[in-house]
């Protein structure tokens, strides 16, 4: 048997979760290798991909009933957009930018899944994506209406 559900949940054998993996490994080297001669000014891109990349995989580990692991790809998901080189969490960085944007996203969709499943609370409240978060709108908090930060 390949699989299996009770109507709520799919089950997969080993050896399923092996192909998932590698599917999501093979995506990855893709994406690396399209991006491999990229310029500097395409770092934040690059980022938002591989972030979409983590996001997808987590969904399906979701539908998978695999939720701690699905949770802990959706935060690598976020952390991986707050790169430090190009997207600092300052002043001197749009709050709006992409990336941010994007981050601020994934962390609803991790919020969207602790009401799904509260067991997993603990594990985002010690996590660095909501520490970033939390720094972020603290950084940000008298900036937000003002578009472009001064």
């Amino acid at each position: 048997m390949v699989a299996w559900s009770n109507g709520e949940r799919i089950h997969l054998n080993s050896e399923q979760m092996k192909e998932l993996d590698e599917e999501y490994g093979r995506k990855l080297d893709q994406m690396y290798g399209r991006y491999r001669d990229c310029r500097w000014s395409q770092r934040a891109e690059m980022l938002r991909v591989e972030s979409g990349l983590n996001e997808e995989f987590s969904d399906r580990l979701w539908e998978l009933d695999r939720h701690v692991q699905s949770l802990c790809c959706l935060m690598d998901a976020a952390v991986i957009l707050i790169d430090w080189d190009s997207v600092v969490l300052g002043p001197e960085t749009n709050y709006y930018h992409p990336n941010l944007v994007m981050f601020r996203m994934l962390i609803g969709r991790c919020r969207e899944r602790l009401e799904q499943d509260p067991t997993l609370k603990p594990l985002f409240k010690s996590s660095v994506a909501l520490s970033l978060y939390e720094e972020m709108e603290a950084v940000y908090a008298g900036y937000k209406g003002l578009g472009w930060v001064v």
